[in-house]
This record gives structure tokens, C-alpha cells and sequence, in this order.
């Protein structure tokens, strides 16, 4: 873990939440992308859990990915080298987030229920593999000032998927 520790530490637009000892470490983007970031990580291959309040992914180390470091590192390099691609995807997603803001101002919830239902839907993809960023969620999800909301998005997700 040390040596993720230290290959996240030399990029300015990342930092490290806390100060990790053990096998679990978050991180987080000053630049407010680190959704985007995790959606390029997981059509890599890797599977980090996406954190709120901050805004952060987080990683557990295991004996899956032991000995994977590197390689861990070379992908999070070629994503953070990619800076277009990463702004398009942000600029994306926050446009996402005010779409469903806004549409849930303007629709019946029975309305915004069966939309997210269908996102659900598009989330579990039976069994192929999440298409979806999930960057834009998260983002819409942080919004809602509201958390009885979060609630019912959730519940509706996960109806969604299941």
C-alpha cells in the first residue's frame, strides 16, 4: 500500500484522505473529478468504491491486488494524462447533474421514480458489465440538500437493477 500511497502522492490534483496505515486508503481530486477518474479506473479493471462528503474513491488492498501496484499506477497515470478526456467527462457529468436536478423541480416523483428505475436498469446491464459513469449518480446523489431523496433514488436504483 506504500507504494500506491506514494504514486497517488505525486500527482498536485490528487491527494490522500487521512493518513493510511493499514490497507485501506481514499483519495480524492482538487480538480472535483475523482468520479470520472473512478469511472476510467473500473473499465480498466479496477473496482473502487465511490465515497461522499468529500467526494473520494476508495481502495482496500488485498491479496487480489497485491503485487499489482505498478500496474495500478501506470493506469492511473495514463487517466490522469489524459486530461481532455477527463474534462469532457466532468464537464458531462455536471451537465447530467443539473438535468436531473432540474428535472426533479419540474416532474411528479412518480415520473422521476420510473426514470430512475430505468437507470437502474442501464446500471446492472445483466451481467455484462456497467456501461454507465457513474460519476454523474454520485453527483446528483451529493446534490440533493434533502437526504430523504438520496433515499428514494437509491431504493429505485436498486429496484432498477434487481
Amino acid at each position: 500500500m506504500r507504494r500506491i500511497k506514494q504514486g497517488i502522492e505525486k500527482y498536485e490534483s490528487l491527494y490522500i484522505i487521512g493518513h493510511p496505515d493499514m490497507s485501506v486508503l481514499a483519495f480524492t481530486s482538487k480538480k472535483g473529478d475523482i468520479f470520472n477518474i473512478g469511472d476510467a479506473l473500473s473499465s480498466k479493471g479496477w473496482h473502487l468504491d465511490r465515497l461522499q462528503f468529500p467526494d473520494a474513491l476508495h481502495l482496500t488492498v488485498t491479496q487480489l491486488n497485491i503485487g499489482k501496484e505498478e500496474e495500478f499506477l501506470r493506469d492511473l497515470e495514463e487517466i490522469i494524462g489524459n486530461d481532455a478526456t477527463l474534462v469532457r467527462e466532468y464537464n458531462a457529468s455536471k451537465s447530467s447533474v443539473k438535468i436531473a436536478r432540474a428535472l426533479a423541480k419540474i416532474l411528479p416523483s412518480a415520473i422521476m421514480d420510473k426514470l430512475t428505475r430505468k437507470a437502474g436498469i442501464l446500471l446492472n446491464n445483466k451481467g455484462k458489465g456497467n456501461k454507465v459513469p457513474q460519476a454523474a449518480f454520485y453527483g446528483i446523489t451529493a446534490s440533493f440538500k434533502n437526504r430523504k431523496n438520496v433515499s428514494r433514488l437509491v431504493e429505485n436504483l436498486l429496484d432498477g437493477m434487481y
